[in-house]
């Protein structure tokens, strides 16, 4: 090195120590040193006359002066002909920082663009500074909304990151994250998703798995995820952070309350309020510990958890929570503020919930003035406000009004859909019900339809990665928009032809996203390579079943069911959430009628009976819904209201109800052979097949003239239902019947028991009953020696035909026999002959007592559970049912009642077809859309296809003849479905004017 160029290099790291310690004063000297050198000792076409002229400016940077000689600089490189020198890329950078600083993006961006024309030119060669101009430029784009030309600037400083420094580095890290953002933005979120996570898993490797600033991000994006409605994602990273923050911050700390916020608010979001409201005091009380209450965030804590109480009708205690806000918000910023007018708007929510509509709107209209003062008159709260306002004009009368509010309200949310779906949905409601309301019926279709395909798509979305419980629960508050849709359709079916597609398509989506959700994770587990899933799916299987156990036998192991309960649902969750990746399990759930009519054969019908609330008679209704080939639209047949229905008897009124659900629908049922039907409420209590009408003293039943099917949904025609329908059974069948419940395997005598312990004894003392009803009092189940000859009967006909046959009587027909056939052991029909019971309702005690206090069958009848309230009697089930089960429970682990909860956790998917042959194994509670939940619903969660159960209480003579016939026909067909329904129509003529003895057993699918 000269010595020139030594005194050089010796001055300019003079200069930038002084800029670095911000002595701009001396660098300025010490620039014009420099400058004076270069022109004594160097020619004008020296590099580092214009560089000298650089430093005069960066000396300068808080002073316009640095413009000036800046450009100076410039115009010096460009008579040297180095416009495309490096330092002239620097010098504009230097400009354009410049101008970044005092906020003049349009000279930012001239400046920024010209350094990395430059760069472009040289190929990028000095990193980092090559990625500075290409940073600003991308930023100020961003803020310009040019987001195409920003994401191609941030590609552009990726690829020199990774190309200068690889991969696993900050700078990296940082940028994927600058690309997730923008295409969040754009809503490119599956895109964006992956950007985000390629950035965490590389931060994570990085800093580590317990550090604050993995952790800050892992929130961040989870708040993104949570605002754009992905839950699945955001809880995800919610619980790492959780993680996180407890083991490095402490579960008292504000950083912890930050992450539990944000969960909070996922699940009121889906309906978990319990959850929801367990972790907004969470906050609260930490937030208490560490005296910070008068912030902003607390006061957004205090809204949310007051809003869940008004949700839940605790109307007082929202109360108390929204103006201990608004007192805080005043404290904060007064009552001018936005944050004030939130609480107004929240205190008006509450007397609108509450029916006071004039204090609501006095409240609404305070919040609007100081919203307007605001500038805030196209936000979501200044929507907000005017649809409380139109909602509480409607019900006072003040029409006029309230159509124009709605519409303001939905013009402000259609623009901010993509930040607050709720909102936006509830103004496509609220319009369209006020149409609806008013009977201006093809406005309203118009809304209801929308709302409707956003709802649907928000389901599929979020639904399937929750544990069952939690699925409950959030179809529980998503449900009412489906249900509505039947009412819609039938007021407005002579103006709106095509309202029944919606109803149809709701019915279709109602009747199965629980049920098709539940099971078809468990189908899609069969066929998965991956052992690790199956793995967790069998721990699930084993937390449940355990579970069911417990709450089922009303145990007192609180301690056992609450963490067993714990570990199920994470299993639950967690299995979900690697599942969603294979998106199987998710399919068919979006079928429509259409698809269902395209597998209808000309002579075929596909019938959807509904329940709906009317709003206007105050009542619940049945209508159903028709389809056959060649038909625009399903048929709409209005039925009759839920108390007439109750009036009658399915098992003594058939020719009364035949007048209220049949008669309606035969004039759209000519040329019909075959209908396909999917009862909905009560109608699932009710024969269709055996429905009649009498004619000069002569029945004709409805199946003397129909072929009919039951089908939990007619989504299963388009599901290959009739081509399965055509498949054989295996031959494999194991047999339960002739059961001793009193008794069981490897038994001594309890002292408590006064019978004699011995099977002989038993069957002397107890008498032959008539049927297999289940007496409920402490005198238990009385043997059925009915049952013993129906299965002897069957095995032996069925090994004459070469079948495999198990058979299981006497003590040895136990509970934990029954459970044996789980899995890789179970048999192709699994036919039970014993009592049942089914206790649609709970009942009600005079004084509350826990279900673990009862005794015997009390327990059973007074289960929250309706899966605990349904169940079939196995050996020994006399002890349990009399209160006095704990030496059966300690010796063989059971309690000798198989509950529907204990059931549906079985693995029975290879099982092709159940046939409980006991008294009213097909009835069960009522519950919403998803039809009986009872031993119907356990058969299908436990994976069987088909099933025969019972309506009312069968009498045992004729339940042995009907079965006889039914295997005879079957031992010659393997065909289920066919020989059931020619062992029916034998009955029928064998007992024309008795349908008790046959009616009450149906085939459903």
């Amino acid at each position: 090195m000269t010595g020139l160029a030594q005194t050089w290099e010796q001055m300019e790291n003079e200069y930038n120590t002084l800029l670095k310690n911000k002595q701009n004063d001396l660098a300025l000297v010490k620039a014009k040193e420099m400058y004076s050198w270069v022109e004594t000792n160097e020619s004008d076409t020296s590099i580092h006359l214009p560089i000298s002229l650089k430093y005069f400016g960066n000396a300068f940077i808080n002073n316009d002066s640095a413009i000036v000689y800046y450009d100076m600089a410039l115009t010096i490189l460009k008579k040297q002909k180095r416009e495309n020198h490096i330092q002239a890329a620097k010098i504009h950078f230097n400009e354009s920082n410049r101008y970044r600083s005092i906020n003049n993006k349009e000279l930012c961006l001239r400046e920024a663009e010209s350094s990395i024309r430059v760069l472009n030119y040289l190929k990028f060669p000095e990193y980092p500074f090559c990625t500075w101009p290409l940073k600003i430029a991308a930023e100020v784009y961003q803020e310009k909304a040019n987001y195409s030309v920003a994401i191609q600037y941030y590609k552009i400083i990726t690829e020199l990151i990774e190309r200068y420094k690889g991969k696993n580095n900050n700078d990296y890290v940082n940028s994927l994250f600058a690309l997730g953002n923008i295409n969040w933005i754009l809503t490119n979120y599956e895109l964006s998703k992956i950007q985000y996570k390629n950035a965490l898993e590389i931060q994570k490797t990085l800093l580590g798995s317990d550090n604050f600033e993995y952790s800050k991000s892992l929130s961040l994006i989870a708040s993104l995820y949570r605002d754009k409605n992905y839950y699945e994602e955001a809880i995800t990273l919610y619980f790492e952070a959780q993680d996180i923050e407890k083991r490095i911050s402490g579960e008292e700390s504000l950083r912890y309350a930050y992450v539990l916020n944000g969960m909070a608010f996922i699940y009121w979001q889906m309906g978990n309020y319990d959850k929801a409201e367990l972790f907004y005091n969470l906050v609260i009380e930490i937030c208490k510990k560490n005296f910070i209450t008068e912030d902003e965030n607390y006061v957004s804590t205090l809204e949310n958890l007051g809003n869940i109480y008004r949700n839940e009708g605790k109307f007082v205690d929202a109360e108390m929570l929204f103006k201990e806000a608004s007192a805080i918000s005043i404290r904060l910023n007064g009552k001018k503020s936005i944050a004030y007018a939130s609480s107004l708007v929240n205190l008006a929510s509450l007397d609108l919930a509450t029916s006071k509509y004039k204090e609501s709107i006095s409240l609404n209209e305070e919040a609007l003035q100081i919203i307007k003062m605001n500038n805030g008159r196209r936000t979501t709260l200044y929507s907000g406000c005017i649809n409380n306002l139109a909602i509480a004009y409607k019900n006072l009368g003040n029409y006029k009004n309230a159509e124009r509010l709605y519409l303001e309200s939905l013009a402000i949310n259609r623009e901010s859909i993509k930040y607050n779906r709720k909102n936006y949905e509830a103004s496509l409601l609220n319009i369209g019900n006020y149409y609806d309301e008013i009977g201006s019926y093809k406005e309203a279709v118009k809304y209801y339809k929308e709302i409707l395909n956003i709802k649907i798509n928000y389901l599929e979305r979020n639904f399937a990665w929750l544990s069952e419980k939690q699925k409950e629960l959030f179809w529980k508050q998503e449900s009412n928009l489906f249900h509505f849709m039947n009412s819609f359709a039938v007021h407005s079916k002579n103006v709106i032809l095509n309202s029944s597609e919606l109803s149809f398509n709701s019915s279709l989506f109602a009747k199965s996203i629980l049920l098709q959700m539940s099971t078809g994770i468990k189908e899609s587990i069969i066929n998965l390579p991956d052992t690790s899933l199956k793995n967790i799916y069998s721990e699930l299987q084993a937390s449940r079943l355990l579970l069911s156990e417990l709450n089922s036998e009303g145990s007192d192991k609180l301690e056992l069911i609450e963490s067993t309960e714990h570990q199920a649902d994470s299993l639950d969750q967690l299995l979900s959430m690697k599942m969603s990746a294979y998106a199987n399990y998710k399919k068919n759930i979006s079928l429509t009628w259409k698809d269902v009519q395209v597998n209808l054969s000309k002579d075929e019908a596909a019938i959807e009976f509904v329940r709906y609330y009317d709003d206007k008679d105050s009542a619940y209704y049945y209508l159903c819904l028709i389809v056959k080939q060649g038909d625009k639209y399903p048929v709409i047949v209005k039925l009759c209201s839920e108390d007439e229905l109750k009036s009658f008897s399915p098992e003594k009124e058939l020719n009364e109800l035949y007048s209220f659900l049949w008669k309606p629908i035969t004039d759209q049922l000519t040329d019909i052979k075959t209908v396909y039907y999917s009862p909905a409420g009560l109608l699932n209590n009710i024969p269709f097949h055996a429905l009649y009408k009498e004619d000069n003293g002569r029945r004709e039943y409805v199946m003397d003239n129909f072929t009919v099917h039951q089908l939990t949904s007619t989504r299963y025609l388009a599901l290959d239902l009739k081509k399965k329908e055509q498949e054989p059974i295996g031959s494999s069948i194991a047999l339960f019947g002739g059961i001793n419940y009193n008794d069981y395997p490897n038994a001594v005598v309890d002292t408590l028991i006064k019978e004699q312990s011995t099977e002989a004894t038993f069957l002397y003392q107890h008498s032959v009953v008539t049927n297999r009803d289940l007496d409920s009092t402490r005198s238990g189940a009385s043997y059925l020696p009915g049952t013993k000859a129906e299965v002897n009967s069957i095995a032996q006909l069925l090994k004459n035909n070469n079948w495999n046959v198990d058979m299981a009587e006497g003590k040895n027909a136990s509970e934990n026999k029954i459970k044996s056939y789980s899995g890789n052991n179970s048999k192709s029909i699994l036919h039970i002959a014993t009592h049942g019971f089914a206790y649609p309702d709970k009942e009600e005690k005079k004084q509350e007592m826990a279900l673990r206090m009862m005794q015997g069958y009390e327990r059973y009848k007074v289960a929250d559970n309706p899966m605990i309230r349904s169940g079939l009697l196995f050996g020994g089930a006399n002890l349990t049912w009399k209160g006095k089960g704990d030496s059966l429970l300690s010796k063989t682990n059971e309690d000798g009642v198989l509950t529907a909860y204990e059931l549906s956790q079985l693995d029975l998917s290879s099982t092709k077809l159940a046939v409980l042959s006991a008294c009213e194994t097909g009835k069960g509670a009522i519950q919403g859309s998803e039809g009986t939940f009872g031993l119907k619903r356990a058969l299908k969660l436990a994976g069987v296809d088909n099933m025969i159960v019972s309506l009312w209480k069968v009498p045992d003579d004729a339940t042995m003849e009907m079965m006889t016939l039914f295997y005879n026909e079957l031992a010659k067909t393997k065909k289920p479905v066919s020989s059931f329904e020619t062992a029916q129509k034998a009955m029928r003529l064998k007992y024309p004017t008795e349908p008790k003895k046959w009616a009450g057993f149906v085939f459903v699918r």
